[in-house]
């Protein structure tokens, strides 16, 4: 994620899912000329974010939906990191949200494309991820895998797509 996002230059990142802040951290301090935009309708762990982000100044907290908050945006992404819901729709949904913000040659990298980790939330939670992926890339065939690391998947956008 950090050599992700170390590659974007003066440029937009957009974190899909905060949870507690430590991933949008690690990518505002990676990528000190670029602004990172993270999501999250869930404004529990905020306080948490800010103090792990203490010292940086390139980011912004973004409490609501994350469709919601698509329909509005204007920015063109350079990276989209997607770490929310992991049930098959819910990343189904966020990639139909945020995909088409993406730059042709970004990059979209998702969390927990495999796991191993048990969940109390059961095996639609565990699959969700690459399930909710290969749906999306079946209906619109405009992202190529680059690399699959540990349990992150890294995609380029190679089309556009119509916006929502």
């Amino acid at each position: 994620m950090c050599e992700c996002a170390q590659s974007v230059e003066q440029g937009v990142i957009v974190e899909v899912g905060r949870w507690k802040g430590a991933s949008m951290a690690l990518m505002a301090e990676a990528s000190p000329s670029s602004h990172v935009h993270s999501i999250d309708n869930n404004d529990k762990h905020n306080d948490l974010a800010q103090n792990l982000s203490e010292g940086l100044s390139n980011y912004t907290i973004i409490d609501g939906d994350s469709q919601e908050v698509a329909k509005t945006w204007t920015q063109e992404i350079d990276m989209l990191f997607v770490d929310a819901f992991h049930y098959k729709d819910f990343v189904l949904m966020d990639l139909e949200s945020w995909v088409p913000k993406v730059k042709v040659g970004g990059l979209i990298l998702m969390h927990d494309y495999f796991t191993k980790r048990k969940s109390r939330l059961g095996r639609h939670w565990k699959d969700g991820v690459r399930l909710g992926l290969r749906k999306f890339n079946s209906r619109y065939k405009n992202l190529e895998k680059i690399e699959v690391v540990r349990h992150m998947i890294l995609l380029r956008k190679i089309r556009l797509i119509a916006q929502n």
